[in-house]
């Protein structure tokens, strides 16, 4: 299994609407791809940094999305 960990800088109060773009876009086209197992996100507690780390099948897998 691999993990590829992302760290972003969200804008101010976007919190709630990156969530959603991750449950209703992001979420669903990456179970589509070759490879991916479960993707889990992390929002600071002052909304400033989100942390996502996806679990892919292979390095490969994680690379090629």
């Amino acid at each position: 299994m691999f993990t590829r960990h992302v760290i972003m800088q969200l804008k101010a109060n976007s919190a709630a609407e990156f969530t959603r773009t991750v449950e209703k876009e992001v979420l669903p086209m990456l179970r589509k791809q070759k490879g991916f197992r479960d993707e889990i996100t992390f929002i600071s507690t002052d909304d400033s940094e989100a942390i996502a780390n996806s679990f892919w099948e292979t390095k490969e897998d994680a690379e090629a999305y």
